[in-house]
């Protein structure tokens, strides 16, 4: 006993602990558990969304490289075309290739082929782009129309002079 102002004084009494005061190991593992449920789950989001995300851009790189070669093909006149749709010419740029559009490649062809006879002032272009996406092969195809009479639209006889 110690003495204090004239006082004596017990000393601390210790309380035990309650057996609830802390943790047991049940829980701790229960916490582990869920804490990695939810990090697999948020990385496995995580790794789907950057699938998605190259998926996205080498589809985008697919059609620019499809729309660079449908405007390739609009520049060139129709007697051109018609001649390659007929088997009697070449086109200026080859009508079958491969392509860089960044980290992606892939592959192109074009068909052009008269739409209603051989004779026909229509033709059709299809352009096919190809290329492999995790070992996959996908594609994607555009179609583009000539006509002998080109673009030009017939002018309104009642506002001609």
């Amino acid at each position: 006993m110690t003495r204090t102002n004239g006082h004596q004084s017990q000393p601390p009494v210790r309380r035990r602990r309650s057996a609830r005061a802390g943790l047991t190991l049940v829980e701790i593992v229960m916490a582990i558990l869920v804490l990695s449920t939810m990090f697999a789950g948020a990385l496995t989001a995580t790794i789907h969304c950057a699938r998605l995300a190259h998926s996205a851009k080498a589809k985008t790189a697919a059609t620019a490289v499809l729309n660079t070669k449908i405007e390739e093909l609009r520049a060139m006149p129709f007697t051109d075309v018609k001649k390659f749709a007929d088997g009697a010419g070449q086109l200026p740029r080859p009508a079958s290739g491969s392509f860089t559009a960044g980290p992606y490649r892939g592959t192109y062809a074009i068909v052009v082929d008269p739409l209603v006879s051989t004779n026909s002032t229509l033709l059709r272009a299809r352009i096919t782009i190809r290329w492999l996406e995790r070992n996959r092969p996908l594609e994607i195809q555009g179609l583009t129309y000539f006509s002998s009479h080109g673009l030009v639209n017939k002018p309104n006889e009642a506002t001609n002079p």
